[in-house]
């Protein structure tokens, strides 16, 4: 299974948009959204309250959300791409999640790849 996590803001995503921005309206709508393209299956949005932290609580449950859609079809393999962010993405408690599927034989290899955003690609090459 192969999975590619992507967190977008409201700026990204400008939903939902107003007419008009008035000072109410202006602080009404803080949302953050996440995409999961499972290859090959399905793709995921999750949407979620910008006033909650987006960490890595977010991103492990968004991943174990995912999987249990899969419960009873999960292959042997788990590939995961995700931004190189260690604020929600590569720290010890996402890592921990990884090792947990591990240990408890959900899967035998669980393989992560950073994905590298434009403007990062822009500025390291």
């Amino acid at each position: 299974m192969s999975m590619i996590i992507e967190g977008m803001d409201q700026n990204t995503t400008n939903l939902p948009r107003p007419h008009f921005i008035s000072k109410f309206s202006s602080s009404m709508w803080k949302l953050t959204c996440y995409a999961v393209l499972v290859h090959g299956h399905a793709n995921h949005v999750f949407v979620d309250l910008a006033n909650i932290s987006q960490d890595s609580n977010t991103t492990c449950n968004i991943i174990r959300q995912t999987l249990a859609k899969y419960a009873g079809h999960l292959p042997s393999v788990l590939y995961v791409q995700m931004d190189n962010c260690g604020r929600e993405n590569k720290n010890q408690y996402v890592f921990g999640l990884f090792c947990a599927l591990n240990e408890l034989k959900i899967f035998e290899k669980v393989s992560l790849k950073r994905r590298w955003s434009e403007s990062a690609k822009c500025k390291a090459f």
